[in-house]
């Protein structure tokens, strides 16, 4: 008895996982049809502000799901269109947030933890070498939520990341300290060589 109760808790955790992935490629307009994978489960949802020009411009919604493998990153849609839909099927809103990147943990080189200051809370930023650059691209967010701890949200993402890429979490450094200055500064070149050490 106590072999099929686990089985079906086990069961009833794998639906469980499924229909999270399954609420998230609904919301998320154009999110990729392989997203739904049976080994991959949704770790935490962090709202955020885009902070810098890249995933998408400067001040924009952006909401990151993390999986345990993977991270989507959506923008929030400027004007939702309601798509046409079966009368059997009026329980879904439309989607809500519009497809940015899918991104294998992979590809993320550092996690960077930014300074507080003043005028800037709950800011981290990723250091990360997608497969068409030929250089790391620096992806910054402030977190707009304050449930979740930015520290709890970058030692979570920093597991995963070791995981994914086959190392233990001791020989994972914790997130890199970056001080704001540096960091904000507006031409490229200058950004570029302030973050030559971080890789």
């Amino acid at each position: 008895l106590k072999e099929v109760m686990t089985h079906i808790n086990e069961d009833k955790r794998k639906t469980e996982a499924q229909k999270q992935i399954f609420d998230v490629v609904y919301e998320v307009d154009g999110c990729p049809a392989n997203l739904l994978s049976s080994h991959r489960s949704l770790i935490q949802r962090v709202e955020t502000v885009s902070l810098g020009e890249h995933p998408c411009d400067r001040g924009e919604q952006v909401t990151l799901f993390l999986f345990n493998d993977c991270l989507e990153i959506a923008r929030k849609r400027h004007k939702v269109i309601g798509t046409f839909r079966s009368p059997h099927d009026r329980t879904r809103p439309p989607a809500s947030l519009k497809h940015i990147h899918l991104m294998p943990l992979s590809q993320i080189k550092k996690v960077l933890d930014i300074r507080e200051t003043e005028d800037c809370h709950n800011a981290f930023a990723l250091l990360v070498r997608p497969p068409t650059e030929q250089a790391n691209v620096l992806l910054s967010f402030q977190m707009t939520s304050e449930e979740l701890p930015k520290e709890s949200w970058l030692k979570m993402l920093c597991r995963h990341v070791a995981n994914t890429i086959c190392k233990a979490d001791a020989g994972i450094p914790s997130p890199s300290l970056v001080s704001l200055p540096s960091f904000f500064e507006r031409r490229s070149h200058t950004l570029s060589r302030s973050t030559t050490h971080l890789i």
